[in-house]
């Protein structure tokens, strides 16, 4: 059975596609901007 924790690659790629998608509500609704959103990959990783 494939365990999703046990590969680094896929965590990283989960959350640089996590932080394509902050950025990109960032800039369609920036009235919704937080400092908080950029951590939230960081939090996945």
């Amino acid at each position: 059975m494939f365990d999703f924790f046990e590969q680094p690659y896929t965590l990283i790629g989960a959350a640089v596609l996590l932080l394509f998608g902050i950025l990109t509500f960032r800039s369609v609704v920036p009235e919704k901007r937080h400092w908080w959103q950029l951590l939230l990959p960081v939090f996945v990783a």
